[in-house]
């Protein structure tokens, strides 16, 4: 078949097309090989053909000059609130930096190097040649850090903006009456303009200013928002003089008081913003806890005296009260508002006594059951010191029917904290200082008082050696907490009530309760065996009898080593 000459000659074109396109390519493919592909730009700078560490060189060098403007331009621009400027004014010029801002380089390179060089040839060959005839423009990438942005805003350009001003409500001592503010506009910086012009600016390294635009900002509460609230509080001005009361006592709440009480509240009504009047229940509270002094009171226990042996209320107890303070606070905000009254009754709560004059006949405390004494003459001041804070643990204790009695759980803890000072304890083989020295004295007596009422005795030991203190020998009880301890049990039917005293060099401990019908007999305690070394022993018997006959007969022995054993170190 024979080819006729313009076919062949335009099958000639479309080859000789076809092997320059090819070549191209192949040329296009070897300058980009290893470097970024030509025609691709980072930020209006063209940074094709070149290697990786080139390209960074060149744009770090564009970085470094790099500032930005933020200038007042136009009628929408403030300078001091209310004025507008009409020229250019350049507020700030600054570093990228001092913004928070933290240019990604080798990302942005990174992503500029991809550009033609696809897994996929074909699509890789189209990216190179569009960069390569139509250029491409990347985006450097940042980042900012929010917290440097937003300090550069409040020190640079919040300064420039007016807040808007609500309408408020004060008081003018001079008139002694409320008066309105009128609300102001404002004009706010519009943020979300100014960020998408700093994104444009920093993804292209565009120098160009950044112009401020601002808004007018309307204010949430106008003047006809708080003219009612206005009336309301002028109202409650001439309601008062107010009073809060209990009873027959009443308390006057001045001028300066009540107003300080009194506060604007912005609250929705129907879409809108407006004034509501309202009382502080803090600052009430406040007032009433700097009150509450005056107004509580203990409750006063059932005081108890002997009249012939028996036991009797000489002043009768009444509870005490505490002002409830959250509770009268919004009674008296509910009263003056809702109610208009000028008069609130305060909310108290009633304490009662712990003995009341009906419940000590209840409780059984009508007789006294039984008495403890002992001499403390020529004590230290300590240990004088040491025996009163005892005796005041002990004081008014109350011992349930059954009920099991610690003289060291009772006592609690004995050091610095709890009042006690230093003095001599018998401890191991010595006899040295140690809070709470003396307080064996109160535990002697308290045994004394328990043997002679006839109560049953759990746990009781005798001193390591003769105390001149608790003469005659054998009718003590050392207590070192939490062992030695001194026990013993209420076997009586009703409760006991114990009652301390100190009169002159002398402790007594009285135990009262109800007389069961039990007689004790004790027999003066016998001293025997004694030694040139000062150790001896030392005993004594009770014998409990009820309606004629022995319910039980006991001897309490002691044993004491010579003082010598024990000397005194400091």
């Amino acid at each position: 078949m024979k080819i006729h000459f313009p076919f062949k000659k335009a099958l000639s074109i479309i080859l000789l097309t076809a092997i320059l396109v090819a070549l191209f390519l192949i040329i296009l493919e070897i300058l980009n090989l290893n470097k970024i592909a030509y025609g691709v730009l980072l930020a209006n700078e063209d940074i094709g053909g070149k290697k990786i560490d080139v390209a960074s060189k060149l744009i770090q060098e564009n970085l470094k000059n790099f500032e930005l403007s933020f200038v007042l331009s136009g009628e929408n621009s403030l300078t001091e609130p209310g004025e507008f400027v009409k020229n250019e004014q350049i507020i700030v010029k600054t570093l990228p930096e001092n913004l928070g801002v933290n240019f990604l380089l080798d990302e942005s390179l990174a992503g500029a190097y991809r550009i033609g060089k696809r897994q996929n040839i074909i699509l890789g060959l189209k990216e190179q040649i569009t960069a390569f005839f139509f250029k491409k423009n990347l985006s450097m990438e940042y980042e900012i850090g929010e917290e440097k942005f937003c300090e550069f805003l409040t020190k640079n350009l919040e300064k420039l903006e007016t807040s808007p001003k609500d309408a408020e409500i004060i008081f003018n001592k001079e008139e002694n009456s409320f008066e309105l503010t009128p609300s102001e506009k404002g004009f706010l910086l519009q943020r979300e303009k100014l960020r998408g012009d700093l994104d444009q600016r920093l993804s292209l390294l565009d120098s160009n200013s950044i112009f401020l635009e601002f808004k007018m900002a309307e204010p949430e509460i106008k003047k006809e928002g708080a003219l009612q609230a206005k009336e309301i509080a002028q109202n409650l001005l001439l309601n008062s003089p107010y009073f809060i009361f209990q009873k027959d006592e009443e308390w006057k709440i001045d001028a300066e008081t009540f107003l300080d009480w009194i506060i604007f509240s912005p609250v929705a009504v129907n879409g809108k913003k407006v004034l509501k009047v309202g009382l502080s229940e803090d600052k009430i509270k406040d007032n009433l806890t700097q009150l509450s002094p005056a107004l509580n009171f203990a409750p006063q226990n059932a005081q108890l005296t002997i009249v012939d042996g028996r036991v009797t209320a000489f002043s009768l107890s009444y509870p005490g009260r505490r002002l409830k303070i959250e509770e009268s606070a919004k009674k008296i905000v509910e009263e003056i508002l809702e109610k208009g009254k000028n008069k609130i009754e305060l909310e108290f709560g009633e304490i009662e006594p712990e003995i009341t004059t009906s419940s000590i006949k209840n409780m059984g405390i009508t007789t006294l059951l039984g008495k403890g004494v002992s001499n403390f003459a020529r004590s230290p001041k300590n240990r004088i010191h040491n025996i009163k804070m005892g005796l005041a643990k002990l004081q008014g204790v109350l011992i349930e029917p059954g009920e099991e009695f610690s003289f060291n759980q009772t006592l609690g803890e004995v050091d610095e904290k709890s009042g006690f000072l230093p003095e001599l304890v018998i401890k191991r083989d010595k006899t040295i200082p140690e809070y709470g020295g003396g307080t064996c004295q109160v535990s002697t007596t308290l045994f004394r008082a328990a043997i002679n009422a006839g109560l049953e005795i759990l746990e009781r030991y005798p001193h390591a050696f003769p105390v001149v203190y608790y003469a005659p020998q054998g009718f003590d009880a050392t207590v070192y907490p939490p062992h030695p301890d001194l026990k013993f049990r209420n076997d009586t039917p009703a409760n006991i009530l114990i009652q301390g005293r100190v009169v002159e060099n002398n402790l007594s401990f009285e135990f009262y309760g109800t007389d069961d019908g039990r007689k004790v007999i004790v027999s003066k305690p016998l001293e025997y065996d004694k030694k040139a070394d000062g150790s001896m022993k030392a005993k004594f018997e009770r014998e409990i009898w009820k309606e004629g006959k022995l319910l039980k007969k006991e001897t309490f022995y002691s044993v004491y080593n010579s003082p010598k054993l024990y000397p005194v170190r400091n």
